[in-house]
């Protein structure tokens, strides 16, 4: 038999293993910061049904292999619930834009019939929020395509993040884009290839997220992250639902990443990335930066039209 000076020798060093592999400090998962990262800027984008939409644009600083990434903010919130995850992001190489949806934020004026109106958070209608990823998500694609065709990032390697409602936004959006057929001259969509969903609202406002995941390819083609706070029982369950679906179409695996967070806190959407010690930034950062490593080409993105 082990004597106790061995035994707890041998426990010792065991301690100082896990100690190494797991450490507490979820700041030790944080990326460097690069150097020579460009100062976000406030972009002014134009949607086709004439909402003036403000967005931040962290330019990314790996050219071509820049990861493109939208980060999509909860109902009331607005573009600056992200700061410091768009900065962690840009400071690992990637491209991030963070735009406040129609009615949010400096997103609140449209030109209707030659005259500008209004729009208020409280005052928005089922279709407005329709309109959030049908109109509000394609301009904000067209930014990003033009930033691909400068060499400044790689469309084909789109990811999108969205906390409660902007989730739905972004399940949503990301099934427009996957309903895109590819044409003889070129593509036209199946550019997302990553949703992070924090706190994912199932339903919201007429829209039902299972409509947008129960597409073939949202079940199947992306890589998903789902994150919800384990102490909030009904979020939890509805993360580890979905989990669940999804679990029975990456069951192969070559199949593209599933991952479930769900730390130990009753916090949800943009709060779970404000309490540092939970280090859900640092894991959405190490998702994303999967992303890097997979064969998605640079290709310059050209209007199907031309």
């Amino acid at each position: 038999m082990a004597s106790d000076g061995y035994r707890f020798t041998w426990m010792l060093r065991w301690a100082l293993l896990l100690a190494l592999m797991f450490p507490l400090d979820a700041r030790a998962a944080e990326p460097e910061a690069a150097e020579d990262s460009p100062a976000p800027e406030d972009v002014q984008l134009r949607t086709k049904d004439g909402l003036h939409l403000h967005a931040v644009y962290y330019a990314g600083t790996q050219k071509k292999n820049s990861v493109p990434i939208i980060l999509l903010h909860a109902y009331n919130g607005d573009c600056h619930d992200f700061d410091n995850l768009a900065l962690m992001l840009q400071h690992r190489g990637h491209a991030v834009i963070t735009p406040d949806l129609r009615g949010h934020g400096e997103s609140k004026e449209i030109n209707r019939d030659g005259r500008t109106e209004k729009i208020e958070t409280k005052a928005l209608r089922a279709p407005d929020f329709v309109d959030m990823w049908k109109f509000d998500l394609e301009a904000v694609k067209s930014f990003l395509i033009a930033q691909n065709n400068l060499g400044e990032l790689n469309i084909d390697k789109l990811c999108v993040v969205g906390t409660e409602m902007g989730a739905l936004i972004a399940a949503d959006w990301a099934q427009l884009d996957w309903s895109w057929p590819v044409l003889s001259n070129g593509k036209q969509g199946q550019d997302v290839k990553a949703l992070v969903l924090i706190s994912p609202e199932p339903n919201f406002k007429g829209m039902k997220l299972m409509d947008a995941i129960s597409v073939p390819e949202i079940r199947s083609e992306l890589a998903i992250m789902l994150i919800a706070g384990r102490k909030n029982s009904r979020a939890s369950e509805d993360a580890n639902k979905l989990y669940k679906h999804f679990a029975k179409f990456h069951v192969d695996k070559t199949s593209p990443t599933l991952e479930l967070l769900r730390p130990e806190t009753k916090l949800q959407g943009a709060e779970l990335l404000n309490e540092k010690s939970l280090g859900v930034e640092a894991a959405i950062v190490k998702f994303v930066d999967l992303l890097v490593k997979k064969p998605f080409p640079w290709d310059e993105r050209r209007s199907v039209l031309e």
